[in-house]
């Protein structure tokens, strides 16, 4: 695993790695730093299996998270073994040694991008001077249903932000926590 820093006290505000052989399995994903509001992002680095497959991410505490891939309907549920990178970022705004600005934040919500509907997420105010780079990630395992983000509309000032089901759900979905994270470039 590995740390990011910010200036200027050299405050630790994201830790990050990668992970072999995850299944549709939960696995514990141990950190080594505590955070007091994390947020995790999780994508697939392998494509082993010929089904679509989304990171699940739930449980997310202070030292630890856990992951698993899920399956949408209609696919056989069983995904080979997929080595997944992760990163957890402390929420809030923050100043990185090489000049960047890194910002990561959550929320609450049922929004489905399947219906048209996105929310308004918004940047802290001049966080950022030109459009930054946004990935986003479901926080929890409230619904059994394949639900991965979406992400649309990306400013300077904020992102529009929903979850998406696969397209043979039933078009409602529990509320979940979504973290987001954005990074300027330098």
């Amino acid at each position: 695993a590995g740390l990011l820093t910010a200036r200027p006290a050299q405050t630790f505000v994201a830790e990050y790695g990668r992970l072999s052989g995850v299944t549709t399995s939960a696995q514990v994903v141990g950190l080594t730093q505590h955070f007091d509001s994390p947020v995790v992002i999780a994508k697939t680095t392998s494509a082993n299996g010929s089904d679509p497959v989304a990171v699940r991410v739930s449980q997310v505490q202070g030292n630890s998270f856990q992951l698993q891939l899920q399956e949408p309907k209609g696919a056989d549920g069983v995904s080979p073994e997929e080595d997944v990178s992760w990163m957890v970022v402390e929420e809030g705004t923050w100043a990185l040694e090489g000049g960047q600005i890194l910002q990561a934040g959550r929320y609450d919500t049922a929004t489905l991008a399947n219906a048209g509907n996105f929310d308004a997420i918004s940047f802290a105010p001049k966080a950022f001077g030109a459009t930054p780079a946004v990935v986003s990630q479901v926080q929890t395992l409230n619904g059994a249903s394949w639900v991965s983000t979406r992400q649309r509309d990306a400013t300077a000032d904020g992102v529009s932000l929903a979850m998406t089901e696969a397209d043979n759900s039933d078009g409602l979905h529990a509320v979940e926590t979504l973290g987001w994270v954005a990074m300027s470039e330098v």
